[in-house]
């Protein structure tokens, strides 16, 4: 791995681990990109918590850092954005809710 290369990466860890909401940002992100290439590459609707599994998996494995949601694991019907923890309140996770 080229330094500069590195040099990124472990900013993005640091960036990552001071700031959980930048984290969570970029956990939303790579949760719908894999339902949306699940959904496609299967035809078959994938669920959130499939979803939030591998975004966590991924931001542990390449940054180090832990992006589970409180709620992660529950059925995703009882998350409602009224149900949303004082962690997530005025975030945006996009309007499919995938980080819900």
């Amino acid at each position: 791995m080229s330094q500069k290369i590195k040099e990124a990466m472990d900013t993005l860890r640091e960036a990552m681990a001071e700031d959980p909401g930048y984290a969570w940002g970029w956990h939303c992100n790579i949760a719908m990109a894999c339902m949306d290439s699940m959904d496609s590459a299967t035809g078959i609707k994938s669920s959130h918590k499939t979803g939030n599994e591998a975004a966590s998996r991924f931001m542990s494995n390449c940054f180090g850092v832990i992006t589970e949601h409180p709620n992660y694991g529950q059925d995703e019907t009882s998350n409602s954005n009224a149900e949303r923890s004082e962690y997530e309140e005025g975030e945006d996770c996009g309007a499919s809710g995938a980080c819900l």
